[in-house]
């Protein structure tokens, strides 16, 4: 994660100079890291725990810690509604960066 965020403005600074430009490109980094990330991290968590205590049912999409919001119905949710907004922000950084004429 800090490797995510750290490297990529470095890199944009050494071909691009202003500095505005730099952070809306590494906007879409934050937005991937805030959104996409725990939701993958969470899928592979409930996976992980299923594997490791198979006497648990496929059906519990659960851990022991767990709370309503652990089904994955919730991930899917919050990918969908997280791809929506990817694909807003992006388009905006597009058209900010490149404007038509």
């Amino acid at each position: 994660a800090r490797l995510m965020c750290t490297v990529p403005p470095f890199l944009l600074a050494a071909v691009q100079r202003d500095p505005s430009r730099i952070v809306t490109i590494i906007g879409i980094f934050g937005f991937v890291l805030m959104f996409f990330v725990p939701c993958l991290l969470q899928y592979y968590s409930v996976t992980l725990f299923q594997d490791i205590w198979p006497q648990v049912s496929k059906t519990i999409f659960r851990a022991p810690a767990s709370a309503w919001f652990s089904e994955p119905t919730w991930v899917v949710a919050v990918v969908v509604l997280s791809s929506m907004g990817f694909v807003i922000n992006f388009y905006n950084v597009v058209i900010s960066l490149f404007p038509v004429q």
